[in-house]
């Protein structure tokens, strides 16, 4: 069976201060979406996001990572969004198959 996967921690930046974070990656919340029927399948969106308050300055921060499986079962692309931050690395997301 496959599941999309952040396969790192996450790094962020405050836009405020400029303080460094590192996100547990297993810290995040996850979501999956089906998005629709395309050519060769289903395709489906899976997030992974969070927030924190900057403990610096007390700015809010928040971070997602779209992570795009299509066709089912493999990995087609990534996005990000982020609001009072930014990514000091790019997320690593992928599919994993389990054994």
């Amino acid at each position: 069976m496959a599941q999309m996967e952040l396969l790192e921690d996450i790094y962020i930046k405050c836009e405020e201060c400029g303080a460094k974070y590192r996100i547990d990656k297993d810290s995040l919340e996850y979501e999956a979406d089906f998005i629709g029927e395309r050519g060769m399948g289903a395709e489906f969106e899976h997030d992974f996001y969070g927030e924190e308050q900057c403990e610096e300055c007390g700015n809010w921060m928040s971070y997602k990572v779209m992570a795009y499986e299509y066709p089912e079962g493999a990995y087609n692309s990534q996005d990000t969004e982020t609001s009072g931050c930014e990514f000091t690395r790019r997320p690593v997301v992928d599919i994993v198959w389990e054994c």
